[in-house]
C-alpha cells in the first residue's frame, strides 16, 4: 500500500512539498513551509514518516501520529525549524533513510526556496 503523497494545494500540508512515497513510507524533505494550519504531517495506520528540513509557522501542531485513525502512525523528525509548534509523536519510527540518495535543503534556506518558486508560472 502507497501511503498518500503530499501535493501542491492540499490544505493539511504545505505550501511546495518535495515527497517520496514508498510501501506505506512517507519521506517529506526541505522545501516545506507550513503556514496558518492547525495541524500539519499526520502520519496514520502504522505508516512510517520522516519529516526533514522543514519550517513551520503559525502552526499549533506540526506533526501528529495519534489523530484522525485507530491506529497510531511512526514519526521521525531531524533538522526541523519548528516555530514554537507542538509535536504529538506517541511512536517514533525505523524510517530514518529511504532506499536512494539525496540531499536535502537546509531548513535555514527553505522559506526562501519556497516563497521564490511559488506562484503562477513558477516550476
Amino acid at each position: 500500500m502507497i501511503e498518500q503523497a503530499l501535493s501542491k494545494g492540499c490544505t493539511a500540508c504545505t505550501l511546495s512539498p518535495h515527497v517520496h512515497a514508498r510501501k506505506r513510507t512517507t519521506l517529506v524533505t526541505a522545501a516545506a513551509a507550513a503556514l496558518g494550519a492547525d495541524t500539519t504531517c499526520h502520519s496514520r495506520m502504522g505508516a512510517q514518516m520522516l519529516v526533514e528540513n522543514n519550517v513551520f509557522r503559525d502552526t499549533k501542531t506540526a506533526v501528529t501520529t495519534n489523530r484522525g485513525s485507530d491506529v497510531d502512525g511512526y514519526a521521525n523528525l531531524r533538522g526541523n525549524d519548528l516555530g514554537g509548534a507542538a509535536t504529538e509523536i506517541s511512536r517514533v519510527g525505523t524510517f530514518t533513510a529511504p532506499p536512494y540518495g539525496y540531499t536535502a535543503e537546509s531548513a535555514s534556506t527553505v522559506v526562501t526556496s519556497v516563497t521564490s518558486g511559488a506562484g503562477a508560472g513558477k516550476i
